[in-house]
């Protein structure tokens, strides 16, 4: 799960777009196959964190959504 988070925070870096669409459908592939529960996280805050990595990686096309 963390080297997941990582390489999708790495494409928001990306100076490609392709790149953050990438690592997006990575991280709704990954979100899709989350087990019920998961030892040592809190599914919850997970889902949350990857739908919102998820949304921001989608609407990154636009240069002037980049976060500062």
């Amino acid at each position: 799960m963390d080297e997941l988070i990582r390489r999708g925070q790495d494409a928001l870096m990306a100076k490609e777009t392709w790149q953050r669409y990438r690592a997006k459908a990575e991280l709704d592939e990954a979100r899709a196959a989350l087990p019920v529960a998961v030892r040592g996280y809190d599914r919850g805050q997970v889902d949350a964190l990857l739908e919102e990595l998820s949304a921001t990686l989608a609407r990154w096309g636009d240069e002037d959504a980049k976060p500062a």
